[in-house]
């Protein structure tokens, strides 16, 4: 990380915390201005980290390949899941838990009281 990035990243979170205590647009818009700078300086830092890699190939492909098989490896899907006492390894079974999980944050946040989807009936009026 070199100093340009770490300014503006500072700088980023100065403007986003301003934004927070104030809520005015012009403090949003500088910290876009802010977030847009730092997102450029680390793609700019990122670019040149794997121009420096690629040029000392040759000499260090140690290094070489070590960034290049830590941006290809596959990462697995979800993971085993436990609700409770359940738990849940199959591709069936997890979007079940998920699913009962965001129900239940769902009905958390809004307060509204929880149905099942097989309990809600819907009537339709011909006109």
């Amino acid at each position: 990380m070199n100093s340009d990035l770490q300014k503006a990243a500072k700088t980023k979170k100065e403007e986003y915390s301003r934004f927070r205590k104030s809520r005015k647009p012009e403090d949003y818009t500088k910290y876009k201005l802010a977030r847009n700078k730092t997102k450029c300086e680390l793609r700019r830092s990122i670019r040149q980290y794997e121009r420096c890699l690629a040029t000392e190939a040759k000499k260090n492909p140690k290094a070489f390949y070590k960034y290049v098989n830590s941006k290809t490896k596959s990462r697995p899907g979800i993971p085993t899941l436990v609700d409770g006492d359940t738990v849940a390894a199959s591709n069936i079974e997890k979007p079940e838990v998920l699913n009962k999980t965001s129900i239940l944050v769902l009905y958390l946040q809004r307060r509204l009281p929880m149905c099942s989807p097989g309990s809600v009936t819907v009537h339709l009026q011909n006109s």
